[in-house]
C-alpha cells in the first residue's frame, strides 16, 4: 500500500474515532461520574423562590447529573394546575390547605409529606417614607389609603393577613382599600414601588427587598401557623431522584440555607 493511501486510511480512522467520541459526549445521558442525567420538576410557592434556588444549586453542585425545572407561583394556582393535569415531581406549598387538597385527590405519594419550614407575617411600608405604624389597627387610619394584600383564594399570605385583620376587628375598613397581589412577590412590589402605603407579606420576602422596611411582626396567634409542606406527587416522572432530593430538603444543609433567608425549621 502506498504512503499516500496509508495516510488517507489513517485520517479516516482518526475521523471515525472523533465522531464516535463526539456522539458519546453529545447524546449520552450521563455526567462524568456515569450517573444518568435527570430533571426534577418542582411546583413551589413564590415566597420560596430565592431560598429554594440556592438549595437546588447546592444540591446540583453535589449531584451534577441532576437539574431542576421549577414553576414558581401562588400555592393555590399551582395546586389547581396540578389538579388539572400539570406534571410535577414535587409540590412545595406555602400552606397546608393546598397540600391537603392534592392529598384528598390522591395526588400525593403516601408517606412523603413533611413540613419543611415555617415563616412569619409582617407589615411593611416603603423604605423612603416616614409613616407611623405599630399595629394592625393603624392600617384602618386615614394615613393608609391603599394596603396591599394577597388574594386569599390563591395566596396563603392573603388568607393569613385577613385572619390577622379580623383578630383585631379592622377587616371591613382595611379590605375596602386593599389592592390584591396574585402572589406575595406582587404584594411586595406594590409597596416597594410606592403604589401601596403598606402591605402584609412574609418576613422572608421583606428581608430581601431593600425598597421596603418592616414596621412590625404580626403576632403568631393572630393567624394560623405558617407552615410550608413538601411532598412527592403521584404524577411525577422521576420519583426516585425526587425522593432523594426531598430527603436533602429536610436535612441540615438545606435548613441552614433556608434559615439564612429568614425561614425557621418547621420542627
Amino acid at each position: 500500500m502506498g504512503q499516500s493511501r496509508i495516510a488517507v486510511v489513517l485520517m479516516l480512522a482518526v475521523a471515525l474515532v472523533a465522531g464516535l467520541v463526539g456522539c458519546s459526549s453529545t447524546d449520552g445521558a450521563s455526567d462524568t461520574t456515569g450517573a444518568p442525567s435527570v430533571v426534577i420538576t418542582i411546583s413551589a410557592a413564590a415566597s420560596l423562590t430565592d431560598a429554594l434556588n440556592e438549595v437546588t444549586a447546592a444540591y446540583t453542585a453535589e449531584n451534577p447529573n441532576v437539574t431542576f425545572s421549577i414553576n414558581y407561583g401562588a400555592s393555590g394556582t399551582l395546586e389547581e394546575q396540578i389538579s388539572q393535569g400539570a406534571v410535577a415531581d414535587i409540590f412545595f406549598s406555602a400552606s397546608k390547605k393546598y397540600m391537603d387538597a392534592l392529598e384528598d385527590e390522591g395526588l400525593v405519594v403516601e408517606g412523603t409529606r413533611s413540613n419543611v419550614v415555617s415563616n412569619e407575617l409582617v407589615v411593611v411600608v416603603p423604605a423612603d417614607r416616614a409613616l407611623s405604624l405599630s399595629s394592625l389597627e393603624d392600617l384602618a387610619g386615614d394615613s393608609f389609603e391603599i394596603v396591599a394584600l394577597g388574594d386569599p383564594e390563591a395566596v396563603p399570605a392573603g388568607k393569613y393577613a385577613e385572619q390577622s385583620l379580623a383578630s383585631v376587628g379592622v377587616s371591613e375598613v382595611v379590605l375596602a382599600k386593599a389592592v390584591r397581589g396574585s402572589d406575595v412577590k406582587g404584594v411586595l412590589t406594590y409597596v416597594a414601588t410606592g403604589d401601596a402605603d403598606a402591605g402584609i407579606v412574609y418576613a422572608t420576602d421583606a428581608l430581601i427587598n431593600d425598597d421596603v422596611k418592616v414596621a412590625f411582626i404580626i403576632p403568631s396567634d393572630a393567624h394560623d401557623p405558617i407552615l410550608c409542606p413538601a411532598a412527592l406527587l403521584t404524577v411525577g416522572e422521576n420519583q426516585e431522584a425526587a425522593r432523594a432530593f426531598l430527603e436533602y430538603l429536610m436535612g441540615d444543609e438545606a435548613t441552614v440555607i433556608f434559615e439564612s433567608y429568614g425561614f425557621s425549621a418547621a420542627g
